[in-house]
Protein backbone atom coordinates (compact mmCIF):
# COMPACT_ATOMS: atom_id res chain seq x y z
CA UNK A 1 0.00 0.00 0.00
CA UNK A 2 1.30 3.32 -1.27
CA UNK A 3 0.84 6.21 1.42
CA UNK A 4 1.63 9.75 0.85
CA UNK A 5 3.87 11.48 3.92
CA UNK A 6 0.51 12.90 5.14
CA UNK A 7 -1.45 9.74 5.11
CA UNK A 8 1.78 7.81 6.91
CA UNK A 9 1.98 10.35 9.50
CA UNK A 10 -1.67 10.43 10.34
CA UNK A 11 -1.28 6.59 10.82
CA UNK A 12 1.79 7.08 13.02
CA UNK A 13 0.13 9.57 14.90
CA UNK A 14 -3.57 6.72 15.73
CA UNK A 15 -1.43 4.06 16.64
CA UNK A 16 0.49 6.47 18.79
CA UNK A 17 -2.92 7.28 20.74
CA UNK A 18 -3.73 3.59 20.73
CA UNK A 19 -0.80 2.95 22.87
CA UNK A 20 -2.14 5.19 25.61
CA UNK A 21 -5.77 2.85 25.75
CA UNK A 22 -3.60 -0.43 25.14
CA UNK A 23 -3.60 -2.33 28.54
CA UNK A 24 -0.13 -3.51 29.73
CA UNK A 25 -0.79 -6.53 30.74
CA UNK A 26 -0.45 -6.53 34.30
CA UNK A 27 -2.97 -7.19 36.71
CA UNK A 28 -6.85 -7.13 35.37
CA UNK A 29 -7.66 -4.79 32.24
CA UNK A 30 -9.23 -1.84 33.85
CA UNK A 31 -12.11 -0.72 31.81
CA UNK A 32 -10.60 2.28 29.96
CA UNK A 33 -8.09 0.05 28.40
CA UNK A 34 -8.15 -2.33 26.08
CA UNK A 35 -6.03 -5.98 25.65
CA UNK A 36 -6.17 -5.57 21.89
CA UNK A 37 -4.86 -3.16 19.62
CA UNK A 38 -7.85 -2.64 17.24
CA UNK A 39 -10.09 -2.13 19.74
CA UNK A 40 -7.77 0.50 21.24
CA UNK A 41 -7.77 2.42 17.89
CA UNK A 42 -11.42 2.59 18.26
CA UNK A 43 -10.69 4.95 21.25
CA UNK A 44 -8.91 7.44 19.02
CA UNK A 45 -12.15 8.70 17.14
CA UNK A 46 -11.96 11.93 18.87
CA UNK A 47 -10.45 13.89 16.11
CA UNK A 48 -13.14 14.10 13.03
CA UNK A 49 -13.56 12.58 10.00
CA UNK A 50 -9.69 13.01 8.90
CA UNK A 51 -8.75 10.86 12.22
CA UNK A 52 -11.06 8.04 11.31
CA UNK A 53 -10.00 7.35 8.16
CA UNK A 54 -6.40 6.96 9.39
CA UNK A 55 -7.67 4.69 12.12
CA UNK A 56 -9.23 2.55 8.80
CA UNK A 57 -6.00 2.39 6.97
CA UNK A 58 -4.03 1.49 10.82
CA UNK A 59 -6.80 -1.21 11.43
CA UNK A 60 -6.28 -2.63 7.44
CA UNK A 61 -2.74 -2.69 7.84
CA UNK A 62 -2.66 -4.93 11.02
CA UNK A 63 -5.25 -7.09 9.35
CA UNK A 64 -3.17 -7.60 6.16
CA UNK A 65 0.25 -8.22 8.32
CA UNK A 66 -1.80 -10.53 10.33
CA UNK A 67 -2.70 -12.48 7.23
CA UNK A 68 -5.02 -15.51 8.08
CA UNK A 69 -4.82 -15.07 12.39
CA UNK A 70 -7.84 -13.13 13.86
CA UNK A 71 -5.46 -11.78 17.10
CA UNK A 72 -1.67 -11.17 17.75
CA UNK A 73 -2.18 -14.12 20.30
CA UNK A 74 -3.61 -16.90 16.98
CA UNK A 75 -0.72 -14.95 14.48
CA UNK A 76 2.29 -16.08 17.49
CA UNK A 77 1.13 -19.23 17.99
CA UNK A 78 1.09 -20.11 14.41
CA UNK A 79 5.25 -19.65 14.56
CA UNK A 80 5.28 -21.76 17.78
CA UNK A 81 6.09 -19.18 20.69
CA UNK A 82 6.43 -20.07 23.97
CA UNK A 83 3.25 -19.71 26.33
CA UNK A 84 2.16 -16.80 26.07
CA UNK A 85 1.06 -14.78 29.52
CA UNK A 86 -1.29 -12.09 29.18
CA UNK A 87 1.28 -10.35 30.08
CA UNK A 88 3.94 -11.53 27.20
CA UNK A 89 1.29 -10.68 24.97
CA UNK A 90 0.55 -6.88 25.71
CA UNK A 91 4.36 -6.64 25.80
CA UNK A 92 4.29 -7.37 22.23
CA UNK A 93 1.57 -5.59 21.37
CA UNK A 94 3.39 -2.82 22.25
CA UNK A 95 6.51 -3.65 21.10
CA UNK A 96 4.51 -4.16 17.59
CA UNK A 97 2.79 -0.65 18.10
CA UNK A 98 6.42 0.86 18.82
CA UNK A 99 7.82 -1.00 15.50
CA UNK A 100 4.84 0.48 13.39
CA UNK A 101 4.83 4.26 14.81
CA UNK A 102 8.91 4.48 13.85
CA UNK A 103 7.84 2.81 10.82
CA UNK A 104 5.15 4.95 9.73
CA UNK A 105 6.77 8.19 10.76
CA UNK A 106 9.62 7.55 9.16
CA UNK A 107 8.16 7.41 5.19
Amino acid sequence: MKLSKRHSQGIADVYREAKFYLWDGRGQCPPDKHAFICFALSKCLMGGEQEYYNILRARNIIMHRLGESATVYGWLGEREYGPLTNLKLQEYRHRWLDAWIKEFSNI
